[in-house]
């Protein structure tokens, strides 16, 4: 008698094995054994967004009983499905994720998001104009690929223009409050 057999199956499925046991002489009357092979889920399937330095990553996985890994290591949750992931630095964070079904674990899913850099304020070029003159529109300069933003209030609500120079419409002395965007991320004004 033989105790222990290894059966091997390529597919998942319900297969039934019929087990008899064999004496010198004699051999028993078959027993019918049910064995369920479960199949290996897919990855689960991982959204998030790109941010600004300062702000949380939020990884939200779809799938079954998630499991949340970073560095290679399990990282705990409160809310299994969810990973919020806090920034200090610009740079990239790669998570990774595993759903269990029917006892049977995923393959690791990765994820990875970017953290932008807050660009610098941008560099007035201030711009004096006299009363009998013309005038002139005022202007920055900004990062490469960067967007200026024109504002006419400190709380940055009402926008004026979205480009480097902006010309004011009469001649009065006023304040201006310019920001640059660069993959949305916004820079404090000046």
């Amino acid at each position: 008698i033989a105790p222990v057999h290894f059966v091997s199956y390529a597919e998942a499925g319900t297969y039934n094995l019929y087990v008899t046991r064999q004496s010198e002489f004699c051999t028993s009357n078959p027993v019918s054994l049910t064995i369920q092979i479960n199949a290996i889920p897919d990855e689960p399937t991982i959204q998030y967004e790109n941010v600004c330095n300062g702000n949380d990553v939020i990884f939200t996985a779809t799938g079954e009983d998630i499991l949340w890994y970073k560095n290679g290591m399990v990282t705990e949750t409160e809310d299994p499905s969810t990973l919020i992931e806090k920034t200090i630095l610009p740079g990239t964070i790669t998570v990774e994720a595993t759903q269990t079904i029917n006892g049977c674990t995923s393959p690791r899913a990765s994820a990875t998001a970017e953290i932008y850099a807050i660009p610098n304020k941008p560099t007035p070029n201030n711009v004096t104009i006299c009363d009998y003159n013309e005038i002139e529109p005022v202007s920055v300069s900004v990062q490469a690929n960067a967007e200026a933003t024109w504002y006419s209030d400190e709380s940055l609500t009402a926008i004026l223009a979205t480009s480097t120079s902006y010309k004011p419409s009469n001649k009065e002395t006023k304040t201006f409050y310019v920001t640059q965007t660069i993959n949305g991320c916004e820079s404090e004004p000046v």
